[in-house]
């Protein structure tokens, strides 16, 4: 007999940053060992910033601050807290997410994930939800969701080294994304981040579009209706991960993430350019024409060990076109290493001997 996919929804409330981290840590863990997806919806209690994986920021903000947190996943700096509603998503595996376990590249894995999401956004109406409590959302490719053209969610992701994937879902609720141009004077005012105050201009909310709001819409029973159909799997709820509490552990590995990159070191040289998420930024100490000490930040999506592998080939390399592509294909041809955002890396590290 084949055994039924399986997944579970967790509607878990309002989150502290370091309880988000370690639920996501354990999701992850759950996902692997019972070998189903952990569907997460959540809020951050305190009004902030999402950075992403691999975002700068301030040495100076207090790195346990409930106003700036990075995430685990890549991409774009978003607005988080009460008026946006959360979804993190742990699969065992990405061929998890096609039920005939068919292998996806990584520019797929968003659009299998999010469809769930966008038939809940589209589902009519629950009862008592009032009228016009779905939208006709979309999803154009690369990280957002978009009504009429407009942002109305933000989506990143990132693998792990054991191949668990985890997906995070940021979905304007009763705020729009807006705000952010606010939010990085608030909690980012030297610029650190260095995010795009702009990409968000002509953002709304589901409020904005339906005059209701996700909790009052019945979110949680046709996200559920809709994963079934969407992953085609049996959907249970409540918490499905043992160990409610924030370990020490959890919390040095948290600040540890939160710290891990500051400002660019002084003397280092570095080069940004735009690219299909924002803005990505290379740098590196020189000393001739090598490089050491390099480093990718920005809007970018990949696993954090591809970061940290390219970043390990390119030391000592001269910062040359043919080195440095061939240094750069090497470590992306290797099963699950990759990076979605940005083209031409290798030509924006040459850029940086260039001046």
């Amino acid at each position: 007999m084949i055994k039924a996919r399986t997944s579970n929804l967790w509607n878990a409330g309002s989150e502290r940053p370091v309880q988000s981290f370690a639920r996501d840590q354990l999701s992850l863990l759950a996902a692997v060992s019972q070998r189903r997806a952990i569907v997460r919806v959540w809020r951050a209690r305190d009004e902030g910033l999402s950075l992403g994986r691999f975002h700068r920021r301030d040495e100076n903000q207090d790195c346990d601050a409930a106003g700036l947190v990075r995430r685990l996943t890549g991409g774009r700096i978003v607005p988080q807290g009460p008026a946006v509603t959360c979804i993190t998503m742990a699969f065992p595996e990405v061929a998890w997410l096609t039920p005939s376990g068919a292998a996806l590249r990584p520019d797929q894995v968003l659009n299998r994930a999010l469809r769930p999401v966008l038939a809940a956004l589209r589902a009519n109406a629950a009862p008592g939800a009032g009228a016009g409590a779905a939208v006709d959302a979309f999803y154009p490719g690369r990280d957002l969701i978009t009504v009429g053209g407009r942002p109305l969610a933000h989506a990143s992701f990132t693998v792990a080294r054991d191949g668990a994937l985890l997906v995070h879902v940021q979905i304007a609720d009763r705020g729009g994304f807006d705000e952010l141009p606010r939010l990085l004077r608030r909690f980012d005012p030297c610029g650190v981040a260095a995010a795009d105050k702009n990409a968000f201009q002509r953002a709304t909310s589901f409020l904005a579009l339906t005059g209701s709001t996700l909790i009052n819409a019945g979110w949680a029973s046709r996200l559920a209706g809709a994963l079934a159909s969407e992953l085609r799997c049996e959907v249970g709820s409540g918490e499905p991960c043992a160990g409610r509490e924030v370990t020490l552990a959890q919390d040095s590995a948290f600040s540890a993430l939160q710290c891990e990159l500051g400002p660019l070191a002084a003397g280092s040289a570095c080069a940004i350019a735009p690219s299909m998420l924002g803005a990505v930024e290379v740098s590196a100490r020189l000393v001739g024409d090598r490089l050491y000490d390099v480093q990718f930040t920005g809007d970018v999506i990949a696993p954090f060990h591809t970061i940290d592998a390219l970043s390990g080939a390119l030391e000592g390399e001269p910062a040359r076109l043919p080195a440095l592509r061939l240094v750069v294909a090497r470590v992306l041809s290797q099963p699950g290493d990759f990076v979605l955002g940005v083209r031409d890396l290798d030509a924006l590290l040459a850029r940086l001997a260039a001046g």
